[in-house]
């Protein structure tokens, strides 16, 4: 994360880093079963979902209990930490705030790769299809 830059030079949130990334590995192992077919037959399962703003918004709309069950915990866990290190905070970040890419961290962001997993457990990243669909809407 802390070599990756953007395009101004600055270091990248978390949740914009993991996406340079995961751009590389779908390519290169998922499209491209590289470096070989068993190893990527293997690798697969482990992908991220690429997790952008048009993600968040599909699933946080349409699939608020499972919503509940897997993000709003890691965003509380986020709200106990922020009052933790900061006593004057009292209040709490909203989940539509926490959900915004430069302000997911790696706990919340896996709580997304768990809950794709649990779709979709061979091949997370068929969920890449949302994307692609709902990008044409947006």
């Amino acid at each position: 994360k802390n070599e990756i830059k953007g395009q101004d030079g600055e270091k990248l949130s978390y949740g914009e880093a993991q996406k340079s990334i995961n751009v590389f590995l779908k390519t290169y192992v998922d499209r491209s079963s590289r470096p070989h077919t068993s190893v990527a037959e293997t690798i697969r399962p482990f992908l991220h979902v690429p997790l952008d703003s048009i993600m968040i918004k599909y699933f946080r709309e349409n699939f608020r209990s499972d919503y509940s069950i897997y993000i709003a915990p890691a965003h509380h866990q986020v709200n106990e930490w922020i009052r933790d290190n900061n006593p004057t905070f009292t209040g709490k970040m909203p989940d539509k705030e926490l959900s915004k890419l430069k302000n997911i961290c790696p706990e919340v962001y896996l709580a997304w790769q768990k809950w794709f997993r649990a779709i979709y457990p061979n091949k997370p990243v068929m969920l890449d299809t949302i994307w692609a669909l709902e990008r044409e809407r947006n």
